[in-house]
């Protein structure tokens, strides 16, 4: 059975103890009345002093009462001054993101409209081909970039509502690399950059997501390529303990320590990037990251401002199996994913 411990606050104890004095002198009075009259006055001063003691106690509540009231109030204006705050920075985030993401959007459909124009508006007899396929060319890649941008924001939104589903295959990360690199290349063709790509030979095969995995290495890749001026970008693969371990690494703006969890929030940047008007969307982190914590593994990141910034991300060591492959090949493959200059 069970007892339950049934214990009076500190308030109701001093209310009661004044009551019960009040209780105790009105008793004395009355015996001292049925007694004899000569203790009247005696019962009178213990009665006065008893009625003043269970005042004196009953304002100490009260003050007690008003401290607690006092406390609760500041207590609960801070919390309204936090939430002031909160919501003050939450639409100053509003207003950012708007602006980033009209900028991301703005860029590319100027460029489709203007190029589109420059088409329609030109004889087809006083423009090359080479100028026609230019500006074709153009208009193309900044669909894609809007494509890109709509494809961040239903992937959140998925990601988000718990329904975004990994399609598991054999991927081969070498391959993949190589492949994002060439694409990053064109990225920092009019800047002086050397791209490096070191990746031990005959890389087993993993399950993942491989659309997902070429984004993540396009997201970290594509900001290192944005937030660089010089110097260079590394790719590089590692097998550790069980786990794959992907970093780039570059010579770029770098990353203050205090924005280090920051930038993993969505429709954020580091000021670095907002002061040079370099952000994005605030999308890209974000996204890789939520991807690469699906495959289990973790994204962090390492940087000095102004000494450029690393970026790694785990993935588990789930090899999945491999056909064999003659010896000409295998040569092949290991000197294809030695670590290169591109």
């Amino acid at each position: 059975m069970q007892h339950t411990n049934l214990r009076l606050s500190k308030k109701h104890r001093i209310i009661l103890g004044g009551s019960l004095a009040v209780i105790l002198a009105a008793i004395l009075l009355l015996a001292a009345l049925v007694a004899r009259a000569e203790a009247l006055t005696f019962s009178f001063w213990i009665l006065s002093a008893l009625i003043l003691l269970a005042f004196y106690l009953s304002y100490r509540v009260y003050q007690q009462d008003l401290q607690q009231a006092y406390t609760m109030l500041e207590m609960a204006n801070q919390r309204v001054k936090e939430a002031e705050n909160a919501a003050t920075e939450a639409n100053q985030l509003k207003h950012r993101f708007i602006s980033n993401l009209s900028h991301e959007l703005r860029t590319p459909l100027t460029a489709i409209i203007n190029f589109s124009y420059i088409l329609s508006q030109t004889d087809p007899c006083h423009i090359s081909i080479e100028q026609m396929q230019d500006y074709l060319t153009r208009i193309y890649e900044a669909g894609e970039l809007l494509r890109d941008i709509a494809n961040d924001l239903l992937d959140l939104a998925k990601i988000e509502a718990g329904q975004m589903e990994l399609f598991w295959e054999p991927v081969d990360l070498a391959e993949i690399s190589t492949s994002v690199m060439k694409t990053v290349a064109g990225l920092i063709e009019d800047k002086p950059i050397e791209l490096h790509q070191e990746i031990p030979p005959n890389l087993p095969k993993i399950d993942a997501d491989k659309v997902r995995i070429r984004q993540i290495l396009l997201n970290l890749l594509g900001n290192a390529a944005k937030y660089t001026d010089e110097g260079h970008i590394t790719l590089r693969v590692l097998e550790n303990n069980g786990n794959f371990t992907c970093s780039v690494i570059d010579t770029g703006i770098g990353i203050r320590e205090e924005d280090f969890e920051r930038i993993f929030e969505e429709f954020q940047q580091a000021e670095e990037a907002f002061t040079l008007r370099k952000a994005g969307a605030g999308l890209g982190l974000p996204i890789s990251k939520k991807f690469v914590e699906l495959h289990g593994g973790q994204l962090w990141v390492e940087s000095q401002v102004g000494r450029g910034s690393a970026f790694h991300f785990t993935l588990p060591l789930k090899v999945a199996p491999q056909p064999a492959i003659d010896d000409e090949k295998d040569t092949d493959l290991t000197a294809t994913n030695e670590a290169t200059i591109l």
